[in-house]
């Protein structure tokens, strides 16, 4: 089961969070800083996570989705403790994505647990 998220998707999804993230860092900074750092949190925080999850679920093994979002979670985590570490007023940011990692870890878990096992001999 690989996963292929469009690049078209990706960026536009880029795009509109770095616009909101942008905005909410406007508060704190100076546009051009806020643009800056709205840029960095994004790619850390989309598509850094977005690569991971891409290169792990094309393993060919029946954990290998849920490990790639486990992998991308502990990631997320990494980042918001950092994030709350140097005082960054959107750490939650990192720390809700690594939230919604972990949901996602729980359902792919348990659809790649239910699922029959594939065996390459037929049963006679």
């Amino acid at each position: 089961m690989a996963m292929v998220v469009g690049k078209r998707f990706v960026s536009a999804l880029f795009v509109v969070f770095s616009a909101g993230t942008a905005t909410g860092l406007a508060k704190y900074y100076s546009p051009v800083v806020a643009v800056a750092l709205a840029t960095a949190t994004v790619a850390l925080a989309l598509l850094l996570p977005w690569l991971i999850v891409s290169a792990i679920s094309k393993k060919k093994h029946r954990y290998s989705v849920p490990l790639a979002f486990l992998s991308a979670s502990l990631w997320e985590f990494a980042c918001s403790y950092l994030a709350k570490l140097l005082d960054y007023p959107l750490w939650n940011m990192f720390l809700f994505a690594g939230l919604g990692g972990l949901i996602t870890v729980v359902f792919t878990m348990v659809d790649a647990l239910t699922k029959p096992r594939r065996h390459s001999a037929e049963v006679k």
